[in-house]
């Protein structure tokens, strides 16, 4: 059994298998952002979560639940959830179930639809996050 970590390109090795991990990012409550108006979606760490939902591959239809490729286009999106919503959130590790859907965003990162998602670990900040709001700092 050959078991080995290459933690920069986010690859597990187990058994001779690959196993790609993804990105996710939640609410500081594992519930889904719920960006575009979809229904929030509570996930659980280990355990495998779907849509409610008929999956469809068109992007604003049908059971969504989207991942992303690289850790850097997580922290992009839990910059603009800051900034823009001024939400806390937190971002998983995840594996995912059959890709349906890879959107491409010139202004944003590369988004992956998926059929499932599996929360892995925990990917903890370098610093901790901060809003300025006028002369103080507001944790």
């Amino acid at each position: 059994m050959q078991s080995d970590i290459n933690c920069f390109q986010h690859k597990f090795r187990i058994e001779d298998a690959v196993l790609k991990l993804y990105f996710k990012v939640l609410r500081k409550n594992l519930y889904s952002l719920g960006l575009l108006g979809a229904t929030p979606i509570h996930y659980k760490i280990g355990e495998w979560t779907r849509p409610k939902e008929p999956i469809s591959d068109h992007p604003r239809k049908g059971g969504e639940l989207w991942v992303v490729a690289r850790e850097s286009h997580a922290r992009a999106v839990q910059r603009y959830m800051l900034k823009k919503y001024r939400m806390r959130t937190r971002i998983f590790q995840c594996r995912i179930g059959k890709i349906i859907k890879i959107k491409n965003r010139k202004s944003h990162s590369q988004r992956i639809k998926t059929t499932a998602v599996m929360l892995w670990t925990e990917v903890f900040p370098a610093r901790k996050q901060r809003i300025r709001t006028g002369d103080d700092f507001c944790d």
